[in-house]
């Protein structure tokens, strides 16, 4: 995650550089900038379910070292880009590995009980959340220093440094992590894209996979025009970009780390969540129509405790409803989803902010409310009080 940080502040210049550099129309960029954002969620998508479903099977160790070390052949890639296809292509890479966040959480339920599951996600939204605090923050630093080493991009640093993240993770992965699942006969076949919507439908937790498809579709958007947003509103370069989403970042590790373990023993996870979802709808609505930094980064700070709130308990209820040898599947399906908006929201959001800058926030409040009432639905299914 913190590797997976440092291209958000940096992503609007270094897509006009490639942009120039590959003789292509600089008027399009915040378009060439979006299709970068979907192209690694397209990747993905595929790879979610896939890495998911194969985790079940082969144990969730062999996963995560396999698509750690795609991760450290993509950020290599990155270093070396010299035009907008090359560094597409390791865009594709980085997705297709990481799709392991499914295996990740996978993980993290084959050792934690129900009774503790919630405030174990929480932890693992607010480790999350270090990333989205230092990686911006490291992305917007080393987006100052040119390794003068010919050839590649201005940001080629960023894309070196993250590789080596990547490569001490593989190593921590392979000395440190014990695999608790032993291998587990399956009768289905392994995932396929087309198949996707008739798993979703037939899966006991449509309702809360739709929930969460609708509040990435919502965020997706905010994330792929907000660098843009900045400068059009308040001017800001990209290291100042980079400081605001790391100020955003420490908001997220409080909710999660600290504010989000009290609410778990106060509150169900239903309430949590319906409450997270209302803060989030009021703040997109709002967003738009400030025209002060301050106020703007307030508003930005209730979506953050939405958000915060929301996205470690809509995995938790999803294992808690699953059988234990599906939940690396289903867990996929979620994050499949997840990415299906990566690829969708940010084309569309770009292409409807340069229309008229408003409409990516609305249209964002539109989806966060279809997930709510999804959400809603799912609870009334499955017969929770309030």
């Amino acid at each position: 995650m913190l590797g997976f940080g440092t291209i958000i502040p940096v992503i609007r210049d270094l897509t006009r550089e490639l942009v120039q550099m590959s003789d292509l129309n600089e008027d399009h960029a915040e378009i060439y900038g979006g299709l970068l954002m979907a192209s690694y969620s397209f990747a993905q998508f595929l790879a979610s379910p896939i890495w998911g479903r194969l985790s079940d099977i082969y144990g969730r160790k062999r996963i995560l070292m396999m698509t750690l070390a795609g991760n450290i052949l993509a950020y290599g890639m990155w270093g070396i880009s010299s035009n907008f296809g090359v560094f597409l292509l390791s865009r594709l890479l980085a997705g297709f590995s990481g799709g392991n966040l499914s295996v990740a959480q996978s993980y993290l339920v084959d050792v934690t009980s129900a009774q503790e599951r919630a405030k174990a996600m929480g932890l693992m939204g607010a480790i999350f959340g270090l990333g989205f605090i230092l990686g911006p923050f490291l992305g917007a630093e080393l987006s100052q220093w040119h390794l003068g080493l010919g050839g590649g991009n201005s940001y080629a640093s960023i894309g070196y440094f993250c590789m080596v993240l990547s490569l001490i993770n593989f190593s921590w992965v392979v000395v440190s992590l014990r695999d608790m699942r032993k291998r587990q006969p399956s009768n289905r076949k392994l995932f396929h894209p087309s198949v996707l919507w008739k798993e979703v439908r037939s899966s006991k937790v449509s309702y809360l996979l739709g929930a969460y498809f609708f509040l990435q579709a919502g965020f997706v958007q905010l994330e792929a025009v907000l660098a843009w947003d900045l400068w059009e509103r308040f001017a800001y370069d990209t290291r100042t970009t980079g400081h605001f989403f790391a100020a955003l970042g420490i908001v997220m590790v409080l909710v999660q780390g600290g504010i989000y373990r009290v609410l778990v023993n106060r509150w169900d996870l239903w309430k949590i969540t319906t409450r997270g979802m209302v803060g989030v709808i009021a703040a997109y609505l709002i967003l738009p129509l400030q025209t002060m930094s301050l106020a703007y980064f307030s508003v930005i700070c209730l979506m953050a405790y939405g958000l915060g709130t929301v996205n470690p308990s809509l995995p938790t209820l999803i294992s808690l409803q699953t059988r234990e040898t599906e939940q690396g599947f289903q867990l996929g399906l979620m994050h499949s989803l997840g990415a299906i908006t990566r690829i969708i929201a940010p084309i569309l959001a770009t292409g409807l902010f340069h229309a008229w800058s408003f409409a990516p926030f609305y249209l964002s409040a539109l989806f966060s409310a279809l997930a709510l009432m999804l959400f809603l639905r799912q609870r009334k299914n499955l017969n929770y009080g309030h």
